[in-house]
């Protein structure tokens, strides 16, 4: 087995990592970027990171070389890779369709830092992995979704706008992270509203950061001067306050219904 630099200082970037791999790794040259903005923070870390997806097992020796404290989990449904195990990696064999599986491996890995999902790529894979493994991550966790191209691809049962998509569903995250603002009950804050710092969208890779939100942000305001004078300020005449209290019952109505609101201009004179 070739040596790793496992608790040795390392600087080599992941590119650099990738480029001079004996082992096959197949990723999209965008990641690599994106990878070093979200994991440079854990790599002097003990980093517990699990990728779904094991193929050769290059690219887990690609994180055990960047990590210097690393502990690697792998799922795949290939029992051949039960052999790429290693002191410091821990390989088990399953499905991401299976949802039984997924919630014992939950309670096998306990809590992690970094997911990446580079598995089956369909919607049920993807989606099931997601709601099942994300809320294992620690804290400050990264859950990554690699190749969402496939939310656009037919054979993946994906398709621009489709009901049931990684990519919509994601969408819906970012609904969930500002719920907090909704003034309709459709939309009201759940465990995702307050688990989920942000959400990150690039070419063919979202990436979430898992953290509990004790509280959602209020609206302040510092003790600075006010340059205009608040009582020259222009006033909104009464007549349009009545009619905007009534488009806004309307537009609840056709909010529920789906359809276009109407508009009649700003009221907004915040102090």
């Amino acid at each position: 087995m070739e040596e790793l630099n496992i608790g040795k200082e390392n600087h080599k970037s992941l590119r650099d990592i990738f480029d001079t791999s004996k082992i096959s790794i197949h990723k999209w040259e965008n990641y690599f970027e994106i990878y070093e903005n979200y994991f440079h923070p854990f790599r002097e870390k003990n980093v517990r990171l699990l990728e779904i997806g094991v193929q050769y097992g290059g690219s887990l020796k690609m994180w055990m070389e960047y990590f210097l404290k690393p502990k690697i989990f792998g799922i795949d449904i290939n029992p051949d890779c039960k052999k790429l195990e290693s002191e410091n990696i821990d390989i088990q064999i399953g499905s991401q369709n299976d949802k039984k599986f997924l919630k014992k491996y939950a309670d096998y890995a306990g809590n992690l830092d970094i997911i990446i999902d580079d598995g089956g790529h369909t919607m049920d894979q993807q989606l099931n992995t997601f709601k099942i493994l994300f809320p294992i991550l620690n804290d400050g966790g990264i859950y990554i979704v690699e190749d969402i191209e496939s939310s656009y691809q037919n054979m993946y049962g994906g398709g621009p706008n489709r009901s049931g998509t990684f990519v919509e569903f994601s969408k819906k995250i970012i609904d969930y992270i500002n719920a907090n603002h909704s003034d309709f009950s459709s939309l009201k804050p759940n465990w995702y509203s307050t688990n989920i710092e942000y959400i990150h969208f690039y070419n063919n890779v979202i990436v979430f950061k898992k953290q509990k939100i004790d509280r959602f942000p209020i609206n302040i305001r510092n003790i600075g001067e006010l340059t205009i004078d608040k009582d020259k300020r222009s006033k909104v005449p009464k007549a349009k306050l009545f009619f905007s209290s009534i488009i806004t019952i309307i537009n609840k109505v056709l909010g529920y219904l789906k359809i276009k609101p109407l508009y009649i201009g700003s009221t907004s004179q915040r102090l």
